[in-house]
């Protein structure tokens, strides 16, 4: 579970809300440690609120941030009919960079 704050050009715009459940774990000899988790993620915006889902997979020993993909899978208010996708990027232990392609 995490939640942080939602930042565009350094002002605060709302927050981000998320939970992923760990669903496979692959050990590999002398290979890093496969994974995926099932993620949910809800972004709360002055408008209303976006929800998106989807599977993370990676290495656990990544040199690489980690970077996935969600669905949109709908919203609220000025979002309600939302669809799309967010792009995440792992930037380091606290921050993360979210890009939103929504379709109206």
């Amino acid at each position: 579970m995490a939640s942080e704050n939602l930042f565009r050009q350094g002002t605060k715009v709302g927050t981000e809300h998320a939970t992923c459940t760990l669903t496979r774990f692959e050990p590999r000899t002398g290979a890093p440690k496969q994974l995926a988790a099932q993620c949910l993620v809800t972004l709360v915006l002055p408008e209303g609120q976006v929800t998106a889902q989807g599977v993370r997979t990676g290495a656990l020993s990544q040199r690489q941030p980690p970077r996935f993909t969600l669905a949109i899978t709908g919203g609220t208010g000025a979002y309600n009919a939302a669809r799309g996708q967010v792009r995440i990027v792992d930037l380091n232990a606290t921050d993360s960079r979210l890009t939103l392609t929504l379709i109206r």
